[in-house]
Formats: C-alpha cells, sequence, structure tokens
C-alpha cells in the first residue's frame, strides 16, 4: 500500500490532477511491480497529465478511474490532499473534527484532521 498526501492542496481539479500525476510517477518509480504498461511507465510527467485528462473516467458514484492505472481512492479537505494505492480495495476518508470550545465563545472551535483507511 502507497500514500501519498500534502497539505498544500490549492483546492482546484487543476492542482488535484498534477498531484494525481505525480503520485502514479512516484509509484512507478518505487514500486517495479506496478501494474502499468511500458508506454504508460515511460510518460514524462507532460505526457502522464495530458494521459490522466484523456482516459479518467468517473463511476456513478464520483469514484475516478484511469486506464492502465491500478486502482486508487482519492481524499481531501481544506488544504490537505491525500492519494491510497492499496494492494487490497481500500477507501480513504478525510474528516474534520470539530469541537467547541467550553471556555470560548460558541464560534471558536478546535479542529482536528484525521485521515483513515478503510479495508474492504
Amino acid at each position: 500500500m502507497y500514500l501519498f498526501y500534502t497539505n498544500e492542496y490549492k483546492r482546484e481539479s487543476a492542482h488535484s490532477r498534477e498531484l494525481l500525476a505525480a503520485s502514479i510517477g512516484e509509484l512507478i518509480k518505487l514500486d517495479g511491480y506496478v501494474s502499468v504498461t511500458s508506454e504508460i511507465a515511460a510518460l514524462d510527467d507532460h505526457e502522464l497529465r495530458r494521459y490522466i485528462s484523456d482516459n479518467i473516467e468517473v463511476n456513478k458514484n464520483g469514484k475516478p478511474s484511469i486506464k492502465g492505472i491500478p486502482d486508487y481512492s482519492i481524499s481531501h479537505g481544506e488544504n490537505t490532499w491525500a492519494i491510497i494505492f492499496p494492494i487490497h480495495h481500500v477507501a480513504l476518508i478525510y474528516s474534520i473534527i470539530e469541537r467547541q470550545s467550553l471556555r470560548k465563545s460558541p464560534r471558536s472551535s478546535t479542529r482536528k484532521m484525521r485521515l483513515k483507511a478503510l479495508t474492504g
């Protein structure tokens, strides 16, 4: 299982695609056994982004997939973006937990970020 993430997500589709391409590129470099074709493995960053744009599909539940790329799960929120490439089926969930502070006004809150991988 490989997990890539950043806390500098710009919250835009183009940046998400850029991060997706960078993650796939890193995955190919890290694991020679990743099931991608030699043609995909040989693409540079620019070509990989174009390949993603031309081949990305979204199912009825909104989950994206790319022909020739191993299964993955992306989650993002606020400035955090993460992707997981599993060995088995998983889902990545990003959630913000807000706790109201009893000592401050009701508008004050403490935020925590929680990323968790669920296997299934």
